[in-house]
């Protein structure tokens, strides 16, 4: 076969698979849809005349003219939907070209005129392309030539403006036709098969380089995609030069094939990575200038931001080499707080108007970052790109939701939003109003500014691991000085009481109700003291497996006989001798219980509800789950719990009773930590509140002695 048709093969190949790669990044696109429905043409063409060369039928080359009469109506959609022309002249000419292709095609497969006028009709189909072609560069190259604002051509969509500037489009223009005129010469004898190979060679190259830009438009890198490029040219090349020398000279020797198709792989993947290397330093000498200046100003700020030691440092680090590298309107970092709920602003540049100082930790640009990241794209929220996925996007939902994220970012007052990643979460995320320093530049450079915020996000993360460290310092001699000032304070508390007891008990004294006072305020300062030292030492690690059923029965027994007058506990057992057991500490199961029960019935008696208060106090199982467990539960039908202090009840000190410390929630919250389980709480206001303790179950698979969950991992 000769070389022309081993070259339609490649072309085939090519764009077969440059089509699948497309359709897998981008499948809801419709630029994305069109581009890959060219390609899936273009390889039938180039499929059918490889097939021809190999069968020698006149079928396979009528299927090929047939390809090359639906390539011009396809092409031109593709065009249309990059250029959104939509005038009275375009959809004349479009319907000339499908009138055209329609009655060659007709011709061709009816046989209605024999003769090879109309294979000649067919063979220059593509003609209406390259004229179209040939009428878009001129009206590029006039709107260059008039550098005025509004010569800048209003027919490309705002995203491909921003990726291929005019100078970059007229390059485009020019391969496309050099292309369409090699495509061509496959049917011209006199011009030989060396260039049309050459053609078919370059047509490959056109498509990779073209579904690069339409998959990364918003940050479409040249320097990037000629490195690409040249890896894939150099590493062909060094692969087929090394099989061909070690198999080339094998006939008939087996043995001798797969010995040499070994070594020659061996060989390859030895040198693959120098190759790229290599491919990567001459992409960037040829094509690189202005990245290289970018990623001297990248290593220069790098610098600076290291020297950064708090956040606020960091954020005036961040905002200094924006302005350095684009104009800045203005701009704002925002930073995640200590509980992760909200994103503070911590610094801004001319964000005067910016209505929010903080936003939650669910905001849709928050959430878009985290999406593009799953999807293995650079996590940048670029306005350009969102308007271009709204107007090419193939589903009504889709749109929906990046017009939810634009609205977003433009409620920020941004054009472009860069986060500070730690991994899978966004430690906090800079929101700029920028424009291009040079209208000759692109926001490709965004690929390579990006480093700089990785390197940012690594400080901010090292600070907040660091502040973490100290606050738990902090918080550690806080404690240690907390339960020594409460033993002192304790010690003085005793004295005074047995002091206002005596006086209470002298005749000699007028009996006074301040006394009463005096002895009530000590006992209930000394509770407080108490719990306060119950919380803050250790939780005693005397575990047990007990049955959890005859714990709850014995705890529900000491309420049930004090008789609360218009109140009943019920008590649920599993209902399964043995199946509720669990490793724990009974007398701190059972303190817990207790202050949940208490804290019910002090409810009921708040809200004396109608139909008469109930505790259920019980236990269910779930012994067949991947982590076996055993649930506690305390339930009342009293007043419940607001939803705004749901989040805050096991907090220390945190109370809503007069006379409550605030430490009772707390402490049964710490020991069921430290029993590797949890306390849950749900409650609907007015109506019920329900507490539950999660233990893990020993069952008999798991009933060999085991150590407890740590307390980063619980059940």
């Amino acid at each position: 076969m000769d070389i022309l048709g081993q070259s339609a093969l490649l072309v085939a190949v090519a764009a077969c698979s440059l089509a699948f790669k497309a359709l897998s990044k981008k499948l809801r696109n419709s630029l994305v849809v069109q581009y890959a429905v060219l390609c899936f043409v273009i390889s039938a063409w180039a499929l059918t005349f490889f097939l021809e060369k190999i069968f020698l039928s006149g079928f396979c080359y009528q299927l090929h003219l047939g390809f090359n009469v639906i390539l011009t109506p396809v092409a031109l959609r593709f065009v249309r939907s990059i250029t959104r022309t939509s005038t009275r002249y375009t959809q004349i000419y479009d319907l000339a070209a499908a009138i055209y292709g329609a009655i060659v095609l007709l011709v061709l497969w009816l046989g209605i005129i024999e003769g090879s006028f109309f294979k000649i009709l067919a063979t220059y189909a593509p003609s209406f392309l390259f004229f179209e072609c040939v009428r878009l560069m001129l009206l590029d190259l006039r709107r260059i030539r008039a550098r005025t604002k509004d010569a800048e051509p209003i027919f490309l969509t705002q995203s491909l403006r921003n990726t291929l500037r005019s100078s970059r489009r007229v390059w485009i223009y020019i391969g496309a036709l050099v292309l369409l005129a090699t495509a061509v010469m496959d049917h011209v004898p006199q011009l030989g098969e060396v260039i049309p190979s050459i053609g078919n060679g370059l047509l490959c190259i056109y498509l990779y380089v073209f579904s690069e830009a339409i998959i990364h438009q918003r940050l479409f890198n040249r320097t990037a995609l000629v490195s690409r490029v040249i890896v894939l040219v150099f590493t062909s090349a060094v692969c087929s030069g090394i099989f061909s020398a070690f198999l080339g000279w094998i006939e008939q020797e087996p043995a001798l094939f797969i010995l040499n198709a070994f070594v020659a792989s061996v060989l390859f993947l030895i040198v693959l990575e120098p190759i790229r290397s290599l491919a990567h330093w001459v992409a960037t000498k040829v094509s690189g200038r202005g990245d290289r200046v970018i990623q001297d100003k990248v290593r220069r700020a790098e610098a600076v931001l290291s020297g950064a030691v708090d956040s606020i440092g960091l954020a005036h680090s961040v905002l200094s080499f924006l302005e350095e590298v684009f104009v800045v309107r203005s701009a704002s970092v925002f930073v995640l707080r200590s509980d992760e709920s909200k994103y503070r602003r911590i610094r801004g540049l001319r964000d005067d108007s910016l209505m929010h100082t903080e936003v939650l930790a669910s905001h849709a640009v928050v959430e878009f970052f985290s999406r593009l990241r799953r999807r293995g794209e650079t996590p940048i929220v670029l306005e350009n790109y969102l308007e271009n996925e709204i107007e090419q996007g193939l589903s009504h939902n889709q749109r929906e939701h990046h017009q939810s994220v634009l609205l977003s970012l433009r409620a920020l007052g941004a054009n472009l939003a860069i986060p500070f990643f730690d991994e899978d979460r966004v430690l906090g995320f800079v929101v700029a109003q920028v424009e291009m320093a040079n209208q000759e530049d692109d926001w490709s450079l965004l690929s390579v500014v990006y480093g700089y915020f990785a390197a940012a996000a690594r400080i901010l993360k090292n600070m907040d691991v660091y502040v973490r460290i100290r606050e738990k310092e902090r918080l550690a001699a806080l404690g240690q000085m907390s339960a020594g000032l409460a033993h002192e304070i304790r010690n003085p508390l005793g004295a005074i009481k047995g002091a206002a007891q005596v006086l209470e008990g002298e005749k000699t004294v007028q009996e006074s109700p301040f006394l009463k006072v005096i002895v009530e305020e000590v006992n209930r300062l000394n509770k407080v003291v108490t719990q306060f030292l119950d919380y803050s030492k250790p939780v005693q690690s005397d575990y047990t497996v007990v049955d959890i059923d005859s714990v709850l029965q014995k705890t529900a027994a000491l309420f049930q006989s004090l008789r609360h007058e218009g109140i009943r506990i019920e008590v649920h057992t599993s209902g399964v001798p043995g199946s509720a057991r669990v490793r724990c500490s009974p007398e701190q199961i059972k303190q817990v219980l207790v202050n949940l029960i208490q804290n019910s019935i002090q409810s009921l008696e708040r809200s004396r509800p109608a139909e008469g208060g109930v505790v259920r106090v019980g236990v269910n199982c779930d012994t067949k789950a991947i982590e076996p467990h055993v649930n506690v539960f305390v339930e009342d039908n009293g007043q419940g719990i607001a939803r705004e202090d749901l989040d805050k009840i096991f907090i220390p000190f945190f109370t809503k009773k007069q006379k409550g410390t605030g430490l009772g929630l707390s402490i049964c919250s710490k020991i069921a930590e430290a029993h590797g389980g949890r306390l849950d709480v749900v409650s609907d206001e007015n109506k019920n509140t329900r507490f539950t303790l999660r233990l893990r179950a020993i069952t008999r698979e798991n009933s060999v002695k085991q150590p407890l969950p740590s307390l980063e991992n619980p059940i």
